[in-house]
């Protein structure tokens, strides 16, 4: 049973140099020239293995922004990405990126159908493409990703950005994991009673709080208080 992966990733790598300041590592790419974050673009591959191999694509834009993971992980034991912006909940600012494969998969080859589970026939899918089509459809991802990053990202500096997370609905921003972030983000700025609000009933969310990590992170702030306090830091 074979698999993608290999020709997936060096296709990625040559996409990546097409993109001054990118690269592709450990499945994303990624670029370092901010100090304090790294911006990730990730396919979110997931690979089956076959005599024809494929790949699902899921793709999202990731902030990492290293104090809020090692503060995140240092107080709840794990760490998220700081932020993310998903493909499906922007698909009308794609502008590169196929809008109707904001999900899809990559097949080794094309075949012109294939038997279900009930034995019925059907055609290639339209969100289907064979890896030699693939290489202007992940350059789309990586250009439209970029695009994202630019725009709802403030990156003119690290006060900037951690202030200013995007938080409406259409991003997810403040639901679940990233509402997490959202508070360590703002501990980091010494805003600390953001926590408390974010915990209350008044800050409103689609999806139930993650009300045990944002309880450590209540727990913790009277440390992180007379931290702040005596060094103008939480780290």
């Amino acid at each position: 049973m074979s698999s993608l992966k290999p020709e997936m990733f060096q296709l990625c790598k040559e996409v990546a140099g097409e993109c001054e300041g990118w690269n592709f590592v450990g499945n994303v790419f990624k670029n370092k020239a901010l100090k304090h974050t790294d911006l990730i673009v990730s396919p979110s591959f997931s690979f089956y293995g076959s005599d024809n191999p494929s790949c699902a694509l899921q793709p999202a834009v990731h902030i990492s922004h290293k104090k809020s993971l090692t503060l995140c992980k240092r107080i709840i034991g794990y760490e998220y990405s700081t932020s993310f912006v998903r493909f499906d909940r922007a698909r009308d600012e794609l502008k590169h990126y196929p809008v109707k494969m904001a999900s899809l998969t990559i097949w080794r080859h094309k075949f012109p159908s294939f038997r279900d589970a009930s034995g019925r026939e059907q055609p290639w899918s339209e969100y289907w493409l064979s890896f030699d089509e693939a290489k202007p459809v992940l350059k789309g991802m990586l250009m439209d990703g970029i695009a994202l990053i630019n725009k709802y990202y403030d990156l003119s500096s690290e006060e900037n950005l951690l202030r200013h997370l995007p938080i409406d609905q259409k991003t997810e921003g403040a639901e679940e994991s990233m509402g997490v972030m959202l508070c360590i983000a703002h501990v980091l700025l010494g805003d600390f009673e953001f926590v408390e609000r974010y915990r209350s009933d008044d800050f409103k969310t689609e999806l139930p709080k993650r009300l045990k990590e944002v309880d450590a992170i209540i727990a913790a702030l009277p440390e992180l208080k007379r931290r702040y306090a005596e060094t103008g830091s939480v780290m």
